[in-house]
């Protein structure tokens, strides 16, 4: 009759005859390994929950996040340094931007006054407001603003009054005025081409157009005086609208679109005790004022934009993806890990140890990098995708030896012995290829990269130290062994086997 040795080896799963003819150099210390872990369980669960629980302290005390575009460029790169260069000299503060759009330039001004007041009124939420400039100073130099057709249709208007200029007032007398353009318009009602006729009536019309808008004006303000700056003369028709609002012109509110559209720029008040997206309490206010704004000119259309706004939206949309996809991408492979291995106990642990490596994520990354950037973010995603891969080859080979009747403690130790060498193996080799993402000069990606790392080689250290001692102390008072019915994978893919 062979020995008990010989039978439990005739017995050993296919995992360990594989080892035992591959003769890891890893097998013995990764036994040797498991065998002092269950020694001291207690010892060992007792570290691992201590240090997850600093980890996450230290993380909620010391852990920045980096919300800026600078962080995820090299600071040593010369593009980057030029742009530094540019900051430094023209400072690092950007305005944010409220977009006031309506369909008539009263109602954006409206609108606009409301908010610049209320903005003003509120020094605790911001700094400077721009809603309107004074542009006196620059009237006197208006014309090298002008475009050239600007400047063509001004010349002929003075052509038309040199007289005047000179001290002739007689033909800008409105009976002379009357006289001339009856006579003009007798002229064309004789010609024969109607068309052309008509052609050269049309600006005989313009400047009737202007006489009467003239006097009109004129007594509406009862003969006054017009305020300094307003140009005693029409302007020509042809005339821009900036040409105009810069010559005639008393409103100097931002506005463009042809009155559609009003601009206020905003220097916000930066709150330096927020870690997370800079700005949120203070660009929140901003919107109430805004808010209110909006029900009181529901004729406009009001928006808030800018850099400081996008980067802050930008963080709050990062951090609140990366939470809700870290939630569903945890939950989803814990289910498939249940469906396709056939058991909750199993499973459940390897979620558990994966939630403590990643927990000591938390702690390498606040004293390895110290900040998490809008790329960084999504370590958590990466860990739980890659990270479960080790506890998942672990149980399964477990539950191979638990189904030879092997007691647990033995089970676990021929567990490491076995697949444990490829587990590390694995987690090595994908760490290195994060580590080398570090050598990028592109430091959002070499942030990742070194997390990323990192959090796999953590993963590993779960899965071979932490993910053993929660078996043996889950498992250490059940007397039978209920072997896990996984999916029957194989007869799935018999089909595609029988047609190679």
């Amino acid at each position: 009759m062979p020995s008990e040795p010989s039978r439990t080896a005739s017995r050993s799963p296919l995992p360990e005859r594989q080892a035992a003819r591959g003769r890891s150099l890893l097998a013995r210390p990764l036994r040797e390994v498991t065998r002092l872990v269950l020694r001291y369980p207690r010892v060992v669960l007792w570290l691992s929950l201590l240090l997850a629980i600093a980890s996450i302290g230290l993380a909620a005390t010391k852990l920045r996040f980096h919300a800026s575009r600078l962080a995820l460029l090299n600071p040593e790169s010369s593009y980057n340094q030029r742009w530094l260069s540019y900051l430094d000299e023209f400072g690092r503060e950007d305005d944010a931007v409220i977009v006031v759009e309506g369909q008539s330039r009263s109602a954006v001004v409206a609108a606009m006054d409301q908010l610049a007041e209320s903005l003003e009124a509120s020094p605790k939420l911001c700094r400077a407001v721009l809603s309107q400039v004074d542009i006196s100073g620059i009237r006197g130099k208006g014309l090298h603003y002008f475009a050239h057709d600007d400047l063509r249709a001004i010349q002929a208007a003075l052509q038309q009054i040199a007289p005047a200029l000179h001290g002739d007032w007689s033909h800008l007398e409105i009976s002379t005025v009357l006289q001339q353009w009856n006579q003009q318009a007798a002229a064309l009602s004789r010609m024969a081409d109607r068309q052309e006729a008509e052609h050269q009536l049309e600006p005989l019309v313009q400047q009737m157009g202007l006489l009467l808008r003239g006097l009109a004006d004129a007594l509406g303000k009862n003969h006054a005086q017009p305020a300094s700056g307003v140009s005693l003369v029409p302007l020509p028709e042809s005339l821009s609208g900036n040409a105009r609002h810069l010559l005639a012109g008393n409103d100097n509110h931002l506005v463009f679109d042809k009155g559609r559209l009003g601009v206020i720029l905003v220097r916000l008040v930066g709150d330096q005790d927020e870690q997370f997206a800079r700005g949120t309490s203070v660009i929140a206010r901003l919107r109430a004022i805004l808010n209110t704004a909006q029900s009181t000119h529901p004729d406009v259309k009001i928006g808030l934009t800018g850099l400081p706004v996008l980067e802050n939206d930008e963080m709050q949309t990062s951090q609140n993806d990366m939470l809700i996809a870290g939630i569903v991408s945890l939950v989803g492979v814990a289910c498939l890990f249940v469906a396709g291995f056939g058991g909750i106990r199993l499973p459940l642990m390897t979620v558990l140890a994966l939630l403590i490596a990643m927990a000591w994520s938390f702690g390498f990354i606040t004293l390895g990098v110290g900040h998490l950037n809008i790329l960084s973010m999504s370590f958590g995603v990466i860990l739980i995708g890659l990270g479960v891969d080790f506890g998942i080859h672990y149980v399964t080979c477990f539950a191979q030896y638990r189904s030879s009747h092997l007691p647990y403690d033995e089970a676990l130790v021929r567990t490491a012995a076995s697949v444990g060498p490829g587990v590390l193996t694995g987690g090595l080799t994908t760490a290195v290829a994060f580590f080398s993402a570090a050598l990028t000069d592109f430091t959002g990606v070499a942030e990742l990269g070194l997390i990323a790392g990192g959090g796999i080689l953590l993963c590993v250290i779960a899965a071979l130290g932490v993910l053993p001692v929660l078996i043996q102390r889950w498992q250490r008072h059940q007397t039978s062994w209920r072997a896990p019915r996984p999916l029957p994978f194989v007869a799935l893919c018999t089909p595609a086997l029988r047609a190679p």
